[in-house]
């Protein structure tokens, strides 16, 4: 993956969890579900369909899970 293409899918990450997060969001399972499905769903429409990128359904699950995590723990990032 080019640099480019690494950043432009990072920022479009970061935006989508920002577009997520309310008050205390990493304390609500719902909300991170729903996190979690709009990351799915940008991972699934955008980087495997658009961009093409090949992504096995177990990479995006790791990658879904790695950026909640990190968000968790930078969670005033977000709110």
């Amino acid at each position: 993956m080019r640099d480019g293409v690494f950043t432009s899918v990072v920022l479009d990450i970061f935006g989508i969890v920002k577009q997520g997060a309310i008050v205390d969001w990493y304390k609500n399972i719902d909300v991170k579900r729903r996190i979690m499905n709009m990351i799915d769903d940008y991972l699934y429409d955008v980087v495997k369909k658009e961009k093409g990128i090949e992504l096995s359904d177990e990479e995006m699950k790791l990658v879904i899970a790695d950026v909640l995590a990190l968000a968790e723990n930078n969670y005033e990032i977000f709110s």
